[in-house]
């Protein structure tokens, strides 16, 4: 562990660099590492933000498949479980933290059970003690075998945190005969004489800035025995001396990389470690902003000085005192003149330019991807690069999606084996306003309807995206008009309507509307009102057997629902641009 931590110090090293750059320069204590140059634009944070945007906006959203369909209804019911469980766990928080982790260098999950240990650092401040918990690991904080070129034939992985050293002395789960020993570890001691990421803001603290007696402890996964094994450690991964046995020794059910998973951008072959979007868009954010400062510098030492020949000094003089518009006498306008000195070079400022777009590019289209507008022109343009930030977004998005459902397959594993966890829940029956309990119980209360490799668990990868009111009234109004509506016929076929009501709550809800629904009236349906069926006859409410009479109307009802639906959608899009004005005249129209 001691030497495969120290040769991701060059990792590690890189990592906070970038995270410096991501920051900004005046950002915390002035360290060896930050720049004393100003940094003008900061395109690292904007890269950084636009992928944790685009990529874990929201709570991920996990769909269930059972094996058989004599399971669908628990598999319902155990997906609603694991998606209150995301819900209530804020889960896309430590999302977009690992994504932006993943952004600079790796990203690093680490499954287990919320009072397994008494973690002080990169604990979810929402997690409830005993529940799954989904933690965070820092790369300062990681060591892997580093012989192997992929995760899972890492012979060892393991992650440091720190405890009260009451607490470690007195849990029950830590070998007594060991635990006795242990002692305390400095701040300073835990860092291993590194400066990590955690530095940045603050000089590491000495024992004035310690709070209380902590411990450095480390979590071993180890493949080939299939064991989690728990020792105290200093800050370089040596293992104390407490005669070197593990304080815990957990045995292994599960993946190959045991509690752990991991997300990267950019694999490289043979290479257990990968490569991120930052560290290939960084030598594009410097220059570009040397530019810059060099524009600026330029720009500051512009000077204008007027000159005149011999001779023409009181048409200077006139002219420097008068004030503008005013009409100054002058005997030679050609004695005198202006010379600009200095000033912004028009090449250094197209170069910029060009180095700004590649940054772009190379970031995967910055402005398409945070949302910030067009890039082009045209409409046939924007469309072409939005394909082309599709395509290179499906891949992150891929990745975030195969990392999300990993997170899901473990937390959904420890839901179904836990003896004690109760998760609230209920759904409402079809077409009624009854609700039903659908809340989570240990096995004694809802038996288990198979085993847990009966049930195939993935996210939606759009559920975690952002997406604007206005992007869900466009789509709203498009699966209407294009999809709703040609169907329009089996609907009214199957005894289905249109409700109108319930679309323009939804437009204002969208819209920002919440006074549309007063230009409205909607009367309650009779009960005893005559009822219509499909060729149009109309039949009395009546009980079976009583004789019936048919009557044939011709009763105009404005079109038919298909019509109607289309004439609504379009008055609802036109409403937007109406002007004042025209308002006489659509109820003159109507």
């Amino acid at each position: 562990m001691a030497y495969w931590f120290r040769q991701l110090e060059p990792f590690r090293r890189n990592r906070r660099h970038l995270i410096e750059d991501y920051a900004g320069a005046d950002y915390g204590r002035r360290t060896a590492f930050s720049s004393s140059s100003p940094v003008y634009v900061n395109l690292m944070l904007q890269t950084a933000e636009a992928y944790s945007i685009s990529l874990a906006y929201n709570a991920p959203k996990f769909l269930l498949t059972p094996a058989s369909v004599s399971q669908i209804p628990f598999a319902k019911r155990f997906e609603l479980a694991l998606n209150a469980y995301a819900e209530h766990t804020h889960l896309e928080i430590p999302l977009r933290q690992m994504i932006q982790d993943a952004f600079f260098s790796i990203g690093i999950c680490k499954v287990l059970l919320g009072d397994s240990h008494q973690v002080m650092e990169e604990l979810d401040p929402h997690a409830v003690p005993g529940m799954p918990m989904v933690s965070r690991v820092s790369l300062d904080n990681h060591v892997h075998d580093g012989n192997a070129s992929e995760f899972r034939r890492c012979a060892f992985i393991g992650d440091k945190y720190r405890m009260p050293l009451a607490a470690a002395k007195e849990d029950p789960r830590f070998d007594k005969s060991i635990r006795k020993d242990l002692t305390a570890s400095r701040h300073h001691d835990s860092s291993g004489g590194e400066s990590g990421a955690k530095d940045l803001s603050f000089d590491t603290p000495d024992e004035e800035g310690e709070y209380e007696d902590m411990v450095d402890l480390v979590d071993v996964f180890l493949r080939k025995e299939n064991m989690i094994v728990t020792f105290a450690v200093d800050g370089k991964f040596n293992i104390k001396d407490t005669g070197k046995k593990p304080l815990s020794v957990q045995e292994w059910d599960g993946t190959e990389t045991g509690p752990y998973r991991f997300l990267s951008f950019g694999e490289v072959p043979d290479n257990v470690m990968p490569t991120s979007p930052a560290r290939n868009v960084r030598g594009l954010f410097v220059l570009y902003n040397n530019l810059l400062r060099k524009m600026a510098m330029r720009a500051r030492k512009q000077k204008d000085i007027p000159v005149y020949e011999a001779g023409s000094e009181q048409d200077m003089k006139r002219l420097l005192g008068a004030e503008d518009l005013e009409a100054v006498q002058v005997n030679n306008k050609d004695s005198i003149d202006v010379l600009k000195l200095g000033g912004v070079d028009h090449t250094i400022t197209g170069f910029a330019q060009q180095i700004l777009e590649l940054f772009k590019q190379s970031a995967g289209n910055l402005d398409a991807m945070a949302g910030l507008g067009p890039s082009s022109g045209t409409a046939t343009q924007d469309m072409l690069i939005s394909q082309q930030v599709g395509r290179r977004e499906a891949f992150a998005k891929r990745q975030v999606a195969r990392f999300t459902s990993e997170i899901g397959i473990d937390v959904a594993e420890l839901i179904f084996d836990d003896p004690v966890l109760v998760i609230p829940g209920s759904q409402t029956v079809p077409k009624t306003d009854i609700e039903i309990d659908a809340s989570w119980y240990p096995e004694e209360f809802l038996p288990r309807e198979g085993n847990f490799l009966d049930y195939q668990i993935r996210v939606d990868p759009y559920s975690m995206e952002y997406r604007s009111p206005a992007e869900r009234l466009s789509a709203l109004r498009e699966t209407l008009t294009q999809a709703i509506m040609p169907m329009m016929p089996l609907i009214e076929g199957q005894g289905g309507q249109f409700n109108i009501q319930r679309y323009l709550e939804m437009e204002a809800e969208l819209q920002d509307l919440p006074r549309l629904g007063e230009l409205f009236t909607f009367a309650e349906p009779d009960p005893t009102q005559m009822q219509s069926d499909k060729d149009g006859m109309r039949t009395p409410a009546s009980a079976p057997g009583v004789p019936k009479e048919y009557i044939r109307k011709n009763v105009s009802m404005g079109g038919n629902s298909n019509s109607r639906m289309q004439s609504a959608i379009q008055e609802m899009g036109r409403g937007n641009n109406q002007q004042p004005g025209q308002l006489a005249s659509s109820r003159e129209n109507a």
